[in-house]
């Protein structure tokens, strides 16, 4: 092969050598080009600066000074409802923020339109020396925990006039509201009661001042005070404490929401002690009653008969008192009757007992089967109540006494 044809071969080899070169260039600019073309860097700040000025809530930038740099339209529109349009947000005065630090605080906003302030969670973020700042309402929130509050106050001061002491739990058992009464009841210390004891601690204390019925061991205590707090969840716990001192409280467990429990302490002393008067003065009368030897029956305003003496008892043969059911007014005319004989007085009791207006004392005679004659004495009592007394009349039988010896007399003279 001559120079010539050599030099061709050489040009050749090159052309097809750049030829390829630039298809594979060409190749991989099409793979790297994207499938959108790129956005501009001013296009990428308008778009912030759109999202920026339509937040929904108070947006702003200020300089690490505090000076307003930008706002959105509602920070805008929030100065011009406001009264005072200087400086809309007031930070707390010891707030320091370093770069890439946030830090929140409560403002309110006095409005020009509204007697109630505006309320705002602020939160402020530190980026190279200047402060982004946003404003989330909480308005109706601080509305809500002062009603709530407002609730709580008027609570306790209803609840520091009754005369029962109060002292409800939380769910977590622990004491978050008492009255003074539960103190005075209770002669627990109020700086105890404000120290937010918890359940059990609350009973313990109770246990150790001897302020609730001393249990036979500690581990049946601990057991009934659980039993305790599950009856006061269902609303079933309710009973009454003896002292030693002889004072009786009645306690009384409710269920409240969120899992709360109170518990309501009673002073019935008074109460117990003028019961106890009561049924001893009742049993004292019946004692006397019984000492007669005439049946005596008294009948409430209804007919039914609430005392039977046990002069009653051995006339006419039974014991009211053991009835399974009440006797009333038919019933024991019907048992009278069937030992009598006739007599139209039985009636007349029935009506007189029934009505209780109109009535006076009065009496009749009947005879028993067995022809005792017995005095029946119906006295109306207070409340519509009615005593029937039976006296038996018994004719004194003479005693046989020996006949004095008359001896004659020699007379002389």
């Amino acid at each position: 092969m001559n120079d010539s044809s050599s030099l061709f071969l050489i040009l050749e080899v090159i052309a097809v050598s750049v030829v390829v070169g630039v298809a594979a260039i060409a190749f991989l600019l099409r793979a790297a080009r994207p499938s959108a073309p790129p956005v501009a860097a001013p296009d990428i700040v308008q778009v912030a600066d759109d999202r920026f000025a339509q937040a929904p809530i108070p947006s702003w930038t200020e300089s690490s000074d505090g000076v307003l740099r930008d706002s959105n339209t509602s920070y805008d529109r929030l100065v011009a409802s406001a009264q005072d349009k200087t400086q809309l947000f007031r930070h707390p005065p010891d707030l320091t923020l370093t770069d890439g630090k946030t830090a929140r605080y409560t403002a309110s906003i006095a409005l020009a339109n509204s007697a109630d302030p505006a309320w705002y969670e602020v939160t402020l973020a530190c980026r190279e020396g200047d402060r982004l700042a946003y404003a989330v309402p909480i308005t109706n929130q601080v509305k809500a925990e002062s009603a709530l509050r407002d609730f709580t106050q008027t609570l306790t001061k209803t609840f520091a006039h009754l005369p029962v002491g109060l002292v409800i739990f939380d769910s977590n058992r622990e004491l978050v509201l008492f009255n003074p009464a539960i103190g005075d009841l209770t002669n627990l210390p109020i700086e105890f009661l404000a120290s937010r004891p918890s359940l059990f601690t609350f009973l313990d204390r109770l246990r150790e001042t001897q302020m609730m019925p001393e249990p036979k061991d500690y581990k049946s205590w601990r057991n009934e005070m659980a039993r305790l707090e599950a009856a006061a969840v269902d609303g079933t716990y309710s009973e009454l404490w003896t002292l030693p001192s002889q004072v009786t409280y009645r306690v009384s467990g409710r269920p409240h929401p969120d899992g709360a429990v109170a518990f309501v302490f009673e002073d019935i002393s008074a109460d117990i002690t003028l019961k106890r008067r009561f049924r001893s003065e009742i049993e004292q009368g019946h004692a006397i009653l019984d000492c007669f030897d005439q049946g005596i029956a008294v009948f409430s305003n209804i007919g039914i008969m609430t005392f039977a003496n046990q002069g009653y008892q051995k006339l006419w043969g039974n014991d009211p008192s053991s009835a399974i059911i009440d006797t009333g007014i038919i019933e024991a005319t019907r048992d009278w009757q069937a030992l009598c004989r006739p007599s139209p007085i039985w009636g007349d009791l029935r009506d007189f007992i029934l009505n209780t207006r109109d009535r006076s004392e009065w009496s009749d005679d009947i005879e028993l089967l067995d022809g005792t004659h017995v005095m029946c004495r119906i006295v109306p009592l207070a409340n519509g109540a009615t005593l029937v007394r039976f006296q038996e009349n018994r004719t004194p039988t003479p005693l046989g006494l020996p006949e004095p010896k008359v001896e004659p007399v020699e007379m002389t003279g």
